[in-house]
């Protein structure tokens, strides 16, 4: 914990869409009204037409599962990323943020065009109110990574009473603890999930599989040591162990007997690290 703050640093990962939806009181009325119920629901219009954001959503989508994948779990709100990974996740999360732009810059001319499909579509539901000016709807798409230094003990600074800013750091220093053991539980889990997947399907002889349960465990190989910000060494090792897990997935499908090889290896890993 003395050093941590000098061997990974805190980032959050920040979307803003426009949903293109839109509560309506007025109709919410109307169809309790015609139901003879109350609090029973709440209607939301669709704006515009889900295809329209469907291109922006995924790419958010591919942009978080990249952030989630390369950083590790902290305290809530925050992803831990190792110091020596910045520039590279940097240069790689920029490609996530300009597919994002892209696809919203690809949106906005046709925004027009589908508030007049939307004009037909809802009929007497629609209300020119609900949609934002082209110039608002703009600001509501932005994709973002916030880095902040990870916190100290040491560095809380207030005029308190010695006790009580004494008490104030040594809850920060259980904080950090109670971080840094999460942190760790997220790289043993990420291996626990993929072994166990591994060892469950391969252990079916007739099991359907795709090339991922292998490639699950090869990436694994090579981003975990990049994780590894506290060299555990036992992460280290078992990603030596699990080298010998990467078989060719057509090879496990033709070869019973090399099939079941791999799940016992596997189930020998987990068993191993007490997974």
């Amino acid at each position: 914990m003395s050093n941590i703050s000098s061997k990974a640093m805190l980032t959050a990962l920040h979307v803003s869409q426009w949903s293109g939806r839109q509560g309506d009181a007025q109709i919410t009325k109307e169809v309790e009204t015609l139901h003879n119920s109350r609090q029973s629901g709440k209607w939301t219009k669709y704006l515009i037409m889900a295809a329209a954001l469907k291109p922006i959503q995924k790419r958010a989508g591919a942009a978080r599962q990249f952030f989630y994948d390369h950083t590790l779990k902290w305290i809530e709100g925050w992803q831990l990323l190792p110091a020596a990974e910045y520039m590279d996740f940097m240069e790689k999360f920029a490609k996530y943020k300009s597919d994002f732009e892209n696809e919203v810059a690809t949106f906005l001319p046709t925004y027009q065009e589908w508030i007049d499909e939307a004009r037909v579509r809802l009929n007497g539901m629609f209300n020119e109110k609900d949609y934002p000016t082209l110039e608002e709807l703009r600001t509501k798409f932005s994709i973002e990574i916030v880095v902040s230094p990870v916190p100290e003990a040491d560095d809380f600074r207030v005029t308190l009473s010695d006790d009580e800013v004494a008490r104030i750091k040594e809850q920060i220093k259980d904080q950090m603890q109670d971080a840094q053991a999460e942190a760790s539980r997220d790289l043993w889990n990420r291996v626990r999930d993929a072994l166990k997947a591994m060892v469950e399907t391969l252990s079916q002889q007739d099991k359907v599989f795709r090339n991922s349960l292998v490639g699950n465990v090869k990436e694994l190989t090579t981003l975990l040591p990049r994780l590894n910000y506290c060299d555990d060494q036992g992460i280290i090792q078992c990603c030596k162990d699990m080298e010998s897990l990467c078989v060719d997935p057509e090879t496990l499908r033709t070869n019973d007997a090399m099939r079941g090889e791999v799940a016992n290896r596997a189930r020998l890993v987990l068993q191993s690290y007490g997974l």
